[in-house]
This record gives C-alpha cells, structure tokens and sequence, in this order.
C-alpha cells in the first residue's frame, strides 16, 4: 500500500512539473508583467512587488482584457470597473497601486498567445529588452511557450516564473476544481504544441 502511495504521489507531482515552468531570474530586468485574464492574485502581486522592492525590475504591469458590453470568448462578461477592481487586489497586498500599471488586452483565439503578443507589442514600444512573465503555476509552462513565440517577433527576452496559488503540485487533485483545471490545462498545452506553435 505504501508503494502505491509513494509511486502515485510521484506520478501526481511529475504530471503537474509539465505544466509547471520556472526559469531562472538572472541579473536586472525591465519589467515584470503579471499575466492574469479578469483580477490578479496575491502570489503574483507580493511576488512583483517584492522585484521592485530589491531593484530586480524598474516597472511592474497587469494585464487584464478590456472592459466592454459585449460577451466575450467564455460566455463571461469583463466587469465594467476593471481597473478598480484590479486596484483594489493590489491596494490588500502592496502599499502603492500606482506603480502597477496595467496593459488592457483585446480577448481573441487563441488567448495565452494573442496575450503574449499584444504585452509584448505594448513593452517593445517602451523599448523594453528583458521581461519577467508571473503567470499561475499550472498555466506557466503554455505561458512561457506563448511568450517564447511571441518574442520571436519582438526580441523582448522573457523568463517565466510561476505564482503557487491555491492548485498546487502537492494538492490538484484532492479536488474536482483540481483534476479540471490540471487535465484542461494538459489538454490546452497539448493543443499548443501541436496546432499553435
């Protein structure tokens, strides 16, 4: 039985380490962006704010999709009040919103590259060269293959580190919310490498 427990905890943690991504920082930055779709999260906005606090980056950025009337690609609507609500997150977990700026994004197919290329679209026109990408643990490795690809086009270096938020290696799948999230991510990350890039 301890076999079993031991082989199937290594087989749990080995399916997540694919999606997982975690490139190593290295010296200075330009900027650290944090990929998030509709709100960010704590993980990601400590972990920012403490790259600036140390001089590793001279500007942090949210991403979000652009607020608007109509629905968009999940049946979902963006809140009206994005910017306030993402000001809000940011005001529980660091002392200066202003030094969060953030990149709107248009929602198009496929979303994790159309995100890479619009933010690094965005930080090339402020002649940015070196970018940290914060993007969830389990998201991170379709992450840095998007923002790979997109800096192809806009020679920004990007290095993907992931936030641990609440689906960790160590907990996916205790839950329903888990095993879903871990095996539609496997699935989009598959898609990625065989359709997309």
């Amino acid at each position: 039985m301890l076999i079993y427990f031991i082989f199937g905890r290594i087989i749990f943690v080995t399916i997540y380490d694919i999606l997982d991504s975690d490139d190593k920082l290295t010296g200075k930055y330009d900027a650290v962006v944090l990929e998030c779709w509709l709100k960010t999260h704590s993980t990601m906005i400590k972990t920012a704010d403490s790259l600036y606090q140390n001089n590793i980056v001279k500007d942090i950025y949210i991403t979000h999709f652009k607020s608007n009337s109509k629905k968009f690609f999940s049946g979902g609507e963006v809140p009206k009040f994005i910017n306030e609500i993402i000001n809000l997150y940011v005001l529980e977990y660091s002392k200066d919103t202003l030094r969060f700026q953030k990149i709107p994004i248009e929602p198009a197919d496929p979303i994790t590259l159309n995100l890479a290329y619009q933010t690094l679209k965005y930080l090339k026109l402020k002649n940015y060269k070196r970018v940290i990408i914060i993007s969830e643990s389990y998201h991170s490795q379709r992450s840095r293959l998007a923002f790979k690809k997109a800096s192809e086009k806009f020679g920004i270096e990007t290095t993907t580190i992931p936030a641990e938020l609440g689906i960790t290696k160590y907990n996916w799948w205790k839950s329903d919310i888990g095993l879903s999230t871990i095996f539609s991510e496997m699935f989009k990350l598959i898609y990625y490498w065989i359709f997309i890039l």
